[in-house]
């Protein structure tokens, strides 16, 4: 089974993938599909003098009908940590989502922009995404 890491973050794994665990959402385009991003601006601050960059990734199971939710923080060019994992239900989620970037957008005293991926079904489609809005994308072996 072929499985995508999210490419948000500017990579794609192929990884076998019959769970969410620990890490970032898989997407494997049949229980797991991509679904809303938000991408803040990035920033400079003393605890980052080489700049941040917050992301929230969603990923939609299909099966359970549950949003997979990480949010992850980029330091500088290298580092990119798993601030958290969360599980919640399909319905409400954008609200959900959209209310917590709001309130963490106050706090890191950065603006986020959203992105919509729901419509996404295929890698294919994934890949033509991400390099229309100029992610980018590049398998990996895991």
């Amino acid at each position: 089974m072929r499985s995508v890491l999210i490419a948000i973050i500017c990579c794609l794994a192929i990884a076998q993938a019959r769970a969410q665990v620990p890490g970032l959402p898989v997407v494997d385009f049949q229980r797991y599909f991509p679904h809303l991003v938000a991408v803040s601006e990035e920033g400079k601050e003393s605890t980052y003098p080489n700049g941040v960059q917050y992301k929230f990734l969603s990923v939609r199971d299909e099966q359970e009908k549950l949003i997979v939710l990480a949010l992850v923080r980029r330091e500088g060019k290298d580092r990119i940590v798993r601030v958290f994992l969360a599980k919640g239900p399909v319905e409400n989620s954008e609200t959900t989502l959209r209310n917590t970037v709001a309130k963490f957008s106050e706090t890191t005293k950065l603006k986020f922009e959203f992105f919509d991926l729901r419509d996404v079904k295929t890698f294919s489609e994934f890949e033509g995404r991400s390099s229309a809005l100029g992610w980018g994308a590049a398998p990996l072996t895991q």
